[in-house]
């Protein structure tokens, strides 16, 4: 029968509103008679439009469930149940991540969240962090740490905010975060749910790169994750980073030292060595309580890099909508906007191409926008920018000394 729905081997067929609507003037003239006029001002026409119109918005909701039996469209819930069965569950909001200088007496110890009592610090807006992985100072008397905001969310962490010790440690004197940290997020978006669970194929796995990628951003409080191997028998440079031979590069942002020592040691194979930085060497321990024995892996965490975004416009338009443009580009810049585009992470390759997408779905007659330039130094202006992997991007929207988005009329 025509007008309806058809499930065939290529997917499914939601027939057109003209085809549903012609199948309902023959089940009226059918029932009352050849010669019934089917003008859409008559009494029967209105009953027609009204049949096929409710039929189109029952045919939509049976497109809308089919959608949901795909992992790249499905949402919500559907989505949640196709990535359970790879046994990944959505993340939580997220918290917000920062690496701190910290300074003191040699020797005086900094716990971190797993300990009892982690060092805490304020930050000049009111919100708490806590130290991540805990650490030492050395003889030179500083260390760079990460900090963790205590509270989920976009909780800001601007350059030289966290300055402030919240519970005082004997031969601790000083924390400052000379850069701008990672804001955390809401909860996980469905681009970003989606793309991790293409990515965590591997996670039932072990002795994979991919294994080891699965594994440590499966961790709840993990927001990115980049891994990279050497298989040569010799040192080998890659994207601004020397490994040493047949080892794996693991560069994370918000484990604690035991659940990203737990994750490596599930996925990484027993004989592959790890890399860390030697100027601020990160290490974490799993004990193997079986045999026990320890196991140590080096890590990396990213160092934070502000991005500019030059906005060329033919005409000046509205501070309101500049600072809607603003919010879009943010959203696009952490995978929350609605072209579901997968956040930017560390050691991504940006083009500045993306965010003409932002802006034109606006859809605002005002805006003439004439190009879209990015830069690291709000300097030189480039279509493409490429990170060494152990840089995260990010992009501060509210800052305004400097200004990280620039707006310029004309030429």
């Amino acid at each position: 029968m025509s007008g309806q729905v058809r499930i065939t081997s290529a997917g499914i067929i939601v027939p057109e509103a003209s085809e549903i609507k012609e199948t309902a003037q023959g089940v009226f003239q059918n029932a009352l008679g050849s010669d019934l006029s089917l003008d859409d001002a008559s009494p029967q026409g209105g009953l027609i439009d009204g049949v096929t119109e409710q039929k189109q918005l029952d045919n939509a909701q049976i497109l809308y469930f089919f959608n949901q039996l795909n992992p790249q469209t499905s949402r919500g819930i559907y989505q949640d149940a196709l990535a359970s069965i790879y046994g990944v569950q959505r993340k939580g909001a997220t918290h917000s991540v920062v690496n701190c200088v910290c300074t003191g007496l040699a020797g005086t110890v900094l716990k971190g969240v797993d300990d009892d009592i982690p060092a805490m610090a304020q930050s000049t807006n009111g919100d708490l962090f806590q130290c991540l992985v805990g650490g030492t100072i050395p003889a030179s008397g500083t260390i760079t740490l990460q900090f963790i905001a205590v509270d989920t969310g976009k909780i800001p962490v601007s350059a030289n905010s966290v300055n402030k010790i919240y519970n005082v440690v004997a031969g601790w004197d000083t924390i400052n975060n000379p850069s701008e940290g990672t804001v955390g997020l809401d909860v996980e978006s469905g681009a970003d749910f989606e793309e991790r669970r293409r990515s965590s194929l591997a996670l039932n796995a072990t002795g994979s790169l991919s294994s080891v990628y699965s594994h440590i951003f499966n961790i709840p409080d993990v927001t990115d994750v980049f891994v990279w191997e050497n298989t040569k028998n010799v040192d080998d440079e890659y994207r601004g980073i020397t490994l040493k031979p047949h080892s794996i590069y693991i560069c994370q942002n918000g484990a604690s030292a035991d659940d990203l020592a737990e994750a490596i040691y599930n996925s990484k194979s027993a004989g592959c060595d790890t890399n860390t930085d030697e100027l601020n060497p990160l290490t974490c321990t799993y004990h193997d309580n079986l045999t026990g024995v320890d196991y140590t892996y080096g890590y990396y965490i990213p160092t934070p890099a502000n991005i500019y975004i030059q906005i060329n416009l033919a005409e000046d338009i509205s501070s309101d909508l500049k600072n809607k443009i603003k919010e879009e580009l943010d959203k696009e810049f952490t995978g929350e906007s609605d072209l579901n585009n997968p956040k930017i992470t560390i050691g991504s390759t940006i083009y500045a191409s993306r965010f003409y997408s932002v802006i034109g779905n606006l859809n605002n007659s005002d805006i003439i926008l004439e190009s879209v330039k990015i830069s690291t130094d709000g300097i030189n202006w480039q279509d493409v920018l490429s990170f060494n992997m152990n840089i995260l991007p990010t992009l501060n929207i509210e800052s305004t000394s400097p200004q990280y988005v620039i707006f310029n009329v004309g030429s």
